[in-house]
């Protein structure tokens, strides 16, 4: 067991936002390579785990080994944990229960890190998996319905492992008829489909493979693709990610911009409706001179490392039709190229819609990408001038459960402050959603007069309401910094005993 001396880290002084170029998506912290234990030379893969208090955790490689790092106030992160490892380039992990499965290139087979005493900065290497000979591995996934472990690129190939007993792994199948770089799992509940589990195997030099692995002692082939043909061994399928129905595969090739097979950052859409005969359905070019490395999914949003062009958010509601809707480039030192340095990893699955992302080069970002999927420019401030405010700020983010309550002492009056990072800002649409008793006034500060001008009013009544106001001047009311302050007022002087106001989201949005 290890202990380690807790590392709350002041991470932005001394930065500049303006120091990462971004549009979208806002820096909430950095922790730098030199602030890690044994300040490890790289970064590597980066993965999630949230406890079952609900507190969340992003689970690094490093050079050195493994770090654990709490990220519950995204703007204070936390080194737990450390768990050395090989000196490599390559440290990958994944989460599957409470254990996070930790390999590297550089050999030693599975680390198995038991997270469960991590609220209390306690993380346990328990284990070591070698079984048969397992030593170096490049990748792993985990499938949490079967509990089972998938290892890729090891020296035995690819191999499945039963994980019921998290500590005490088990091999139950290998595939060596080519080279596995890295794999997508999915298990068919119904269509054609239906009782099998299938591996989407991302087979570097020799292309995408499909393979039945519903017995892992008896893995049957599927479907292969590939997707440029007259390249030879000039493409390298390296990863990518499932669409939910499970239609689409966006797939990543780590060599095609590298060696000029494509024009730009390419994703490749794959569908894979006929698993026997895959077929390449788009050629996604972002227009980006850079290399794609991994991905990861979530509710129609790709996130893609992009080595030295940073994250990338594309909007892939329409798998056919992918469009970039934010970035955040944690490689500004140099122009976007071709070249294998900048971001490596994206996860992107916490409840509380934080990213984070791992740079081989600067460490680990906390980001906030929601004004790139639509959320509106994030909330950073409530001031509140007259009334008591029963709540935070966070319950005003989203359309959801989460109300923050006015309660009035003669009146109320107070202001939400917001901060865009959009590179568009002609226009503003602010939408406030509540309900209550009495009205109150929409203001926006103007950033010339200094004054607050009245945007409307609303009446409130029991039954919740959205009011709109689309489309107003942003050059008005947007400074600089991209700061925008939205003020409530309350109107006459109801009861003082009232509670006049429950509200549920305060939204400004920008566009053209």
């Amino acid at each position: 067991m290890r202990k380690l001396l807790v590392c709350a880290l002041v991470v932005l002084s001394g930065l500049s936002l303006a120091q990462y170029p971004r549009n979208g998506v806002r820096l909430l912290s950095h922790v730098d390579l030199d602030q890690f234990p044994g300040s490890p030379t790289s970064g590597a893969a980066i993965y999630g785990y949230t406890s079952p208090s609900g507190r969340e955790y992003a689970t690094m490689g490093v050079r050195n080994g493994t770090a654990i790092v709490e990220v519950t106030n995204p703007s204070v992160p936390i080194i737990r944990a450390h768990i050395p490892g090989p000196s490599s380039l390559w440290h990958e992990n994944v989460v599957l229960g409470d254990f996070c499965y930790s390999v590297t290139e550089g050999g030693g087979g599975i680390q198995i890190i038991d997270l469960r005493n991590i609220d209390l900065g306690v993380a346990t290497l328990v284990a070591t998996y070698a079984g048969n000979g397992l030593d170096n591995v490049h990748t792993i996934q985990a499938d949490p319905t079967t509990n089972r472990l998938f290892v890729n690129g090891s020296n035995r190939g690819f191999v499945v492992l039963d994980a019921t007993n998290p500590t005490a792994l088990v091999e139950i199948g290998r595939w060596t008829t080519k080279y596995v770089h890295d794999c997508v799992i999915r298990n068919y509940t119904s269509g054609p489909y239906a009782g099998k589990q299938i591996g989407f195997f991302f087979c570097g030099v020799s292309g995408l493979y499909i393979v039945d692995i519903s017995n892992p002692g008896t893995m049957v082939d599927r479907g292969s693709l590939n997707y440029y043909p007259q390249a030879q061994v000039n493409f390298y399928c390296h990863s990518g990610a499932l669409t939910p129905d499970g239609r689409y595969l966006m797939l990543n090739d780590e060599l095609d911009e590298y060696r000029s097979l494509t024009s730009s950052c390419t994703t490749l859409v794959v569908d894979v409706a006929n698993l026997d005969a895959p077929t390449v359905a788009q050629r996604f070019t972002s227009g980006i001179n850079t290399i794609d490395h991994n991905s990861h999914l979530r509710n129609g949003f790709l996130y893609l490392s992009a080595y030295k062009a940073g994250m990338r958010v594309y909007n892939a509601a329409n798998p056919l039709a992918l469009s970039e809707v934010g970035f955040f480039d944690s490689y500004p030192a140099s122009t976007n190229s071709n070249s294998f340095d900048g971001n490596w990893g994206v996860y992107a699955g916490f409840a509380s819609g934080n990213v984070v992302i791992s740079d081989i080069n600067s460490g680990l970002f906390v980001l906030d990408a929601s004004e790139a999927i639509g959320g509106g420019a994030p909330l950073t401030g409530l001031v509140s001038a007259y009334g008591t405010v029963v709540g935070t700020i966070a319950d005003l983010r989203y359309a959801d459960d989460r109300r923050l309550q006015i309660t009035r002492t003669g009146r109320y009056d107070f202001t939400v402050l917001a901060e865009t990072s959009k590179s568009t800002r002609n226009l503003v649409d602010l939408s406030v959603k509540g309900k209550g008793t009495g009205r109150f006034d929409v203001l926006l500060k103007n950033k010339t007069t200094g004054q607050f001008d009245l945007v409307g009013a609303l009446g409130l009544t029991q039954l919740e309401r959205t009011v709109n106001f689309p489309n107003l001047a942003a050059a008005n009311y947007i400074t600089s910094s991209g700061q925008i302050e939205v003020r409530l007022r309350s109107q006459g002087n109801p009861a003082a005993s009232a509670v006049v106001l429950d509200l549920d989201m305060v939204r400004a949005t920008f566009h053209n």
